[in-house]
């Protein structure tokens, strides 16, 4: 009985460790999945300014050779 009552108490610890151990692991790839996404965030605003200065800059230049072509030929 003693026996039986000793290696019981060997596989709720291995039981209680392995537990322990996923339990670890999921938060890491919880941890993984958030700094991720956070990254994901990041690269779409740095895209999305990208493209709204390259689209301000477009105009810019549109506006000023609109304006150059205006004051040549309005006369």
């Amino acid at each position: 009985m003693l026996n039986l009552k000793k290696f019981m108490r060997k596989k709720r610890k291995k039981i209680n460790k392995a537990k322990e151990e996923l339990k670890f692991q999921i938060e890491w790839k919880q941890i993984i999945f958030e700094i991720n996404q956070f990254a994901k965030e990041c690269s779409e605003k740095q895209a999305r300014k990208e493209s709204m200065f390259g689209r301000r800059q477009n105009s810019i230049i549109k506006g000023c050779l609109h304006d150059e072509y205006y004051n040549k030929y309005s006369h």
